[in-house]
């Protein structure tokens, strides 16, 4: 995460290293981004371990939590040359639980050139289900391979998540689809909807 950031800015902002969860707390750099004003979040590292070893690494898992709910978009980072681990899964639900869009992007590719964009896709759409239908990037910091489309993407969701539907649409979808669903029991006993709007984007 903090080597996507250094890549962005094109300077070294925040510190890097070889070891998983070096950075311990959640550091804000805003910047413009093609004339697009951003703020991104380095959340606090998460060594790739099934249990919290000690306090510092609980409030690491904490102060993620909270970066995350903060967030508009989301960007779940997985490194490629490694497995998926259960800590990555469970960072995954953790955006879904949050509401939060996200964009799956592939570190290191400059590590495994021998893994096309197509088998990546298939090994997230496997280990994270619930991530069904997240932009799947692959990138390098190194090279720089990637990181533009890793942030188009994540503008692109923010634009989305923002979208009203009005009223009267909303109502005509929700009508459609409570007419083509088919329910179980007596006919009295089926469900209606009257009125439907959205709240909130």
């Amino acid at each position: 995460k903090s080597s996507f950031v250094n890549a962005m800015l094109g300077e070294e902002r925040v510190i890097v290293s070889e070891i998983a969860g070096t950075t311990r707390d959640a550091v804000d750099v805003d910047f413009e981004w093609k004339g697009r004003p951003l703020t991104l979040v380095d959340t606090a590292g998460i060594h790739r371990r099934g249990k919290v070893a000690n306090a510092i690494e609980y409030f690491s898992l904490t102060r993620s939590d909270q970066a995350i709910r903060r967030a508009d978009i989301s960007l779940l980072f997985l490194d490629m040359s490694e497995t998926f681990a259960r800590l990555d899964q469970e960072l995954a639900r953790t955006i879904v639980d949050r509401y939060k869009p996200c964009v799956i992007v592939g570190t290191k590719s400059d590590l495994v050139p021998e893994l096309d964009i197509r088998t990546f896709k298939e090994n997230v759409a496997h280990r994270f289900p619930h991530l069904r239908g997240a932009p799947v990037v692959m990138i390098s910091n190194v090279t720089g391979r990637g990181v533009d489309r890793a942030v188009r993407e994540a503008f692109a969701l923010y634009e989305e998540a923002g979208k009203r539907v009005g009223t009267g649409e909303l109502n005509r979808v929700v009508e459609t689809a409570f007419q083509k669903l088919r329910f179980r029991g007596r006919s009295s006993e089926k469900p209606r909807a009257y009125y439907a709007t959205q709240i909130r984007v």
